[in-house]
């Protein structure tokens, strides 16, 4: 993608929570672009995340190290924001390690940056209550799934809300997020595991 198709992008992304405000524009090129290479990091446990990125390209999957198990918690695709957002709002360490599953493409949204707009126009409030509503929203829900919904019921609220998610992220990433081994998710895929 080019530097504009990239922009271009984000804005459209924007222009719908924040508005068709003129610093928009301004905004959006002032942001970095960063690069990650299939199964390279974005963040890593231990770092600090004082940026939000906007996924443009590519698809990244969050997980925590638990007893030498990795545990998938969350999925990133195109067109939403990414990051460790405690570590963000709270300026501390992250346990989360974020990895490109596929080559990848985001713009970097500083926080330092974001704080600023904020001061000079109340409609960029509208922007971080909207990543952060999503985020909570996916994390209220995901706790609720695990607690009331079977291994299947899970799965397919999965396959409803990322379509294209089989097609792009390996099956043992997806039975980690589901909280289940590779096996009874190939039971569940094939009908065998109501």
């Amino acid at each position: 993608m080019t530097r504009n198709e990239l922009n271009r992008q984000l804005k459209e992304a924007l222009q719908n929570i924040v508005g068709n405000t003129a610093e928009i524009d301004a905004f959006v090129k002032s942001l970095s672009v960063t690069q990650v290479a299939k199964s390279d990091f974005l963040i890593k446990a231990g770092d600090w995340c004082p940026n939000i990125y906007f996924v443009n390209e590519g698809v990244f999957r969050t997980f925590l190290e638990v007893e030498d198990r990795e545990m998938n918690t969350e999925f990133f695709f195109e067109n939403s924001f990414a990051g460790a957002f405690t570590s963000f709002l709270l300026d501390t360490p992250t346990s989360l390690n974020i990895q490109a599953l596929e080559p990848a493409m985001a713009m970097v949204i500083p926080k330092t940056l974001l704080e600023g707009y904020y001061k000079t126009n109340p409609c960029w409030y509208a922007l971080g209550k909207h990543i952060f509503e999503q985020e909570f929203i996916k994390k209220c829900r995901r706790e609720s799934e695990f607690l009331q919904l079977s291994a299947r019921e899970r799965y397919l609220n999965l396959i409803d809300q990322y379509p294209q998610i089989e097609a792009r992220i390996p099956g043992y990433h997806i039975a980690s997020f589901l909280g289940i081994q590779a096996e009874s998710l190939s039971r569940i895929r094939s009908g065998k595991l109501a």
